[in-house]
């Protein structure tokens, strides 16, 4: 998800469901490091970039977590992919129970 702000910044932000505190890799974060040049190469924007992370349980702090700026957690979080997973078994009209998959 994009946040383009007034200020002249641009929040590009991860969202990540975990069952305890997200930890970025090495691999990882060189991989939001290119994801950043890549945006701002195609975008060709002047504004600055700045990586927030949306997690159920935090971002677990370690030597590649540094590069987050802001980082929220909420077990509301949790709770919309608990009710995202309860509506994926829907009733039928005959009766019949339907899974909707979803891909991983």
């Amino acid at each position: 998800m994009l946040i383009d702000r007034n200020d002249e910044v641009i929040n590009i932000c991860e969202i990540k469901y975990s069952s305890d505190e997200y930890a970025i890799t090495d691999a990882y974060e060189e991989t939001l490091r290119n994801r950043a040049s890549l945006f701002k190469k195609v975008t060709k924007t002047k504004k600055a970039l700045q990586h927030t992370f949306i997690t159920t349980y935090g971002l677990k702090q370690n030597k590649y977590s540094g590069m987050i700026q802001s980082d929220f957690s909420t077990k509301l979080f949790k709770d919309i992919f608990i009710f995202f997973a309860a509506i994926a078994i829907l009733p039928c009209n005959n009766g019949e129970i339907r899974t909707l998959n979803f891909p991983e």
